[in-house]
């Protein structure tokens, strides 16, 4: 069990390790390389000169549908229990 149990958590980090950089990786790609905004740091990090590049204003949309079209669809094939109405469904 104890064997088991030491699996169990190591498979889970990874597996939660894997999650989040993949989401950053999403994040990256969707707003800075595709819209040109950057995040705004915490004072002392390092210096932000430009948050958004004010000619791609109208491919925030776009970005923001592709992202519901993707959670769509991730529910629809995978995760049909969580269709439903409102956000506790999701």
């Amino acid at each position: 069990m104890f064997i088991l149990g030491i699996t169990n958590v190591v498979v889970s980090g990874f597996g939660a390790l894997f999650f989040y950089y993949s989401l950053k990786l999403c994040e990256f790609i969707f707003t800075v390389k595709i819209l040109g905004y950057h995040f705004p740091s915490p004072l002392g990090e390092k210096p932000d000169d430009v948050f958004f590049k004010q000619e791609l204003i109208y491919l925030l949309l776009f970005v923001t549908a592709f992202g519901g079209l993707i959670a769509g669809f991730i529910v629809f094939k995978w995760a049909p229990e969580a269709e439903g109405h409102g956000t506790d469904a999701v």
